[in-house]
């Protein structure tokens, strides 16, 4: 890209980190929540509910220690949501066939290499 290109800012890794910490108690509290409804109506039984409150705690742990991982897993969805966006459109006007794994393979590999 040239030295005009597109200037792209990152957010703040701690500001990230605060807000995945906001969505995982959240998150937590709701999952505790459906867990407590399951278990009065009997369909759900106390140790399934503690085994599943464990493995959720876990994954929150695990993406509380590498939010950089994250973010770069959630900019690589967006990214290639908007790469399935630009084909499909191109698609849909007819300037250029429709996403193909065989075809495109080989386009998308000579795309790389020249950028």
């Amino acid at each position: 890209m040239s030295s005009q290109g597109l200037e792209i800012k990152l957010p703040d890794p701690v500001q990230v980190t605060q807000t995945i910490a906001v969505i995982a108690q959240k998150s937590q509290r709701l999952v505790s929540d459906f867990l407590r409804r399951q278990v009065a109506d009997g369909s759900l039984d106390l140790e399934s509910s503690l085994n599943i409150g464990k493995a959720f705690l876990q994954l929150t742990q695990k993406m509380m220690l590498e939010p950089t991982r994250l973010a770069q897993a959630q900019m690589s969805l967006w990214q290639e949501y908007t790469e399935l966006w630009r084909r499909s459109a191109a698609a849909f006007f007819l300037l250029r066939p429709a996403f193909h794994p065989s075809a495109d393979a080989g386009i998308m590999a000579r795309e790389r290499r020249a950028a």
